[in-house]
């Protein structure tokens, strides 16, 4: 399984405000602690109307000082570029697909949206929703 289009971060849509994240389309939360409370009032919401319930996993978004909710399980990895440890969300049973990040010198990195296999090289954020 790989990441998907709407887990990635889109081309800058036509209709998206200038001064919104990337993922303007989702849901923002202030903190952890609001995410976490959000994805427990989807839950609810999806079990009382009889549909099985998906996880979901706060991520702090890239572009701004607050929180969207992701079905990936979210953590970081050492990225296979620059070896710095980066953000990174589940892609599939055995990797994790690398976050936007930056090198030292401040140049964004090549090794984002790459798959890195397990190897003990992420640290998994362990919450969820479940």
């Amino acid at each position: 399984m790989t990441a998907t289009p709407a887990d990635l971060p889109p081309q800058r849509d036509p209709e998206q405000p200038a001064d919104s994240c990337r993922y303007w389309r989702k849901k923002e939360f202030v903190s952890k602690a609001q995410a976490y409370e959000g994805a427990r009032q989807i839950r609810l919401h999806v079990e009382l109307t009889g549909r099985t319930y998906d996880p979901l996993y706060p991520y702090l978004c890239p572009d701004g000082d607050h929180w969207h909710l992701s079905h990936y399980r979210q953590g970081e990895a050492t990225c296979s570029h620059c070896g710095e440890t980066a953000r990174a969300w589940r892609g599939g049973a055995d990797y994790w697909v690398i976050g936007e990040h930056s090198l030292a010198n401040g140049q964004p990195c090549s090794g984002e949206k790459t798959q890195v296999y397990d190897q003990g090289s992420f640290n998994a954020n362990s919450g969820s929703t479940q």
